[in-house]
């Protein structure tokens, strides 16, 4: 019997995963993590792997992430929080448009813009906060100090005091050849990543290690991905 399940409809999934007695659930997608399956799952005493809704905010809300790497003193890049588009709009003049701007909630990799000039940034400030292109998850911005380089995708494993670190991957999520297009969910992936050698890998994964601890001193622990 084919099934389908809406991403949010977490009452469905409960149904689903008693009905068939499954025994471990694996959240892959940000929207349930969002609407807080992990925690009702875990009121139903059902195993799943994933974070806490709370937790998840290190996903689900870039404003709230960046917050949180600013109080813990984790590297990232300068960043201003808006909720008024005229106040982002006079922020970006400062930059001469050269920044990054993302809407604060979920967009499927789509809403984030790398922006080199004043109007592609007033551009992208338009489309999340006045045209509203992404609904409620451009409400609020971030506009960050725009970083060059390679990407690279780390992940870990974590078990709420643990970080244990998968090899990392170069991540390529811009559109068109020579990558001049719009940032997507992700154009494809390398891994592994030949450009981190021991040192920065070791790197990365103590920052992952003091992430996860953070998550453990504010009263959320991060188990998941």
């Amino acid at each position: 019997e084919n099934i389908r399940i809406g991403l949010e409809d977490i009452e469905g999934f409960v149904r689903f995963v008693k009905t068939n007695a499954i025994d471990l659930t694996v959240v892959g997608s940000e929207a349930p993590l969002a609407v807080g399956i992990v925690d009702r799952f875990t009121r139903e005493g059902l195993r799943i792997f994933g974070p806490s809704q709370k937790a998840a905010r290190l996903e689900t809300s870039k404003a709230w992430a960046s917050d949180f790497m600013k109080r813990h003193e984790l590297p990232c890049p300068q960043f201003e929080i808006f909720d008024r588009a005229d106040e982002a709009l006079t922020y970006v003049k400062t930059l001469n448009g050269n920044c990054v701007v993302k809407a604060d909630g979920l967009c499927q990799g789509k809403g984030v813009f790398v922006c080199s000039s004043l109007s592609e940034a007033q551009t992208a400030i338009g489309l999340l906060m006045i045209r509203k292109v992404f609904g409620s998850a451009g409400a609020r911005i971030i506009i960050q100090e725009k970083l060059n380089g390679k990407e690279i995708s780390m992940m870990a494993f974590c078990d709420g005091r643990r970080a244990v670190p998968l090899i990392a991957a170069q991540d390529y999520k811009r559109i068109f050849d020579r990558d001049l297009g719009p940032n997507t969910g992700g154009m494809g992936a390398v891994a592994p990543a030949n450009r981190v050698r021991p040192t920065l890998f070791k790197k990365i994964h103590r920052l992952l290690t003091l992430t996860v601890g953070a998550m453990r001193q504010e009263g959320m622990p991060y188990h998941g991905v």
